[in-house]
């Protein structure tokens, strides 16, 4: 039921979304910070929470204003990478199977 539900609305929401397709990018950027400043808060009712996405956000945009790829740093470094060796290897079947 909750799938026809969505899909319905999907179909005739279409040209909605079409039409939010239309503003700026600045309003759009706009929005998206002040309700994921919002989220953040509405967690936890603490300002620390806000901080870190303001934080990593700065972070992301050092990182691209110094052409580091963020997503795949941000990867490497959670996983406990290095850039030189892959953090995920394939495990080898023993001989014989």
């Amino acid at each position: 039921m909750g799938n026809a539900l969505l899909l319905l609305m999907n179909i005739f929401l279409i040209p909605l979304f079409v039409a939010m397709l239309r503003i700026p990018y600045s309003i759009t950027m706009g929005f998206i910070v002040i309700f994921a400043s919002i989220g953040a808060y509405s967690v936890n009712n603490n300002m620390f929470d806000v901080s870190m996405v303001v934080g990593f956000g700065l972070l992301v945009y050092a990182m691209r204003s110094c052409t580091i790829p963020s997503s795949r740093s941000s990867w490497q470094w959670s996983s406990g990478g290095s850039p030189k060796t892959p953090s995920v290897r394939r495990s080898r079947s023993p001989p014989g199977d």
